[in-house]
């Protein structure tokens, strides 16, 4: 770009973006036709429904939920386990998987 284009772009408004310096309180989802709405729409996509449906049914959080790699999912038999870290906190959460829950990833990462 030359120097004078560089000027003249404007920075996208975002009416989603919070104000500078203020907070943003974020809340659970807890309505089950919010949690229905959300599974249909992510429904087409397995990697984001697998961590969604991971995360509402265990109470984890976006953030710890992205830390799990393929590796720690695969090879799982019924009633294996696995330790998850909460944060930068040190709770960790213990999970125990579902036949049901094994099957849905056994597809999505084959």
């Amino acid at each position: 770009m030359e120097n004078g284009e560089e000027n003249n772009i404007k920075k996208r408004d975002n009416s989603n973006h919070p104000v500078k310096g203020s907070s943003i309180v974020v809340e659970p989802i807890r309505e089950e036709k919010d949690i229905i709405a959300i599974r249909n729409m992510i429904s087409n996509n397995p990697r984001n429904h697998l961590l969604f449906v991971l995360g509402i049914n265990n109470g984890l959080r976006t953030g710890d939920l992205l830390k799990l790699r393929v590796k720690d999912l695969a090879g799982m038999k019924p009633g294996d386990s696995i330790n998850i870290r909460e944060g930068n906190e040190t709770i960790f959460r213990f999970l125990v998987f579902k036949p049901i829950f094994l099957q849905f990833v056994t597809v999505i990462i084959s």
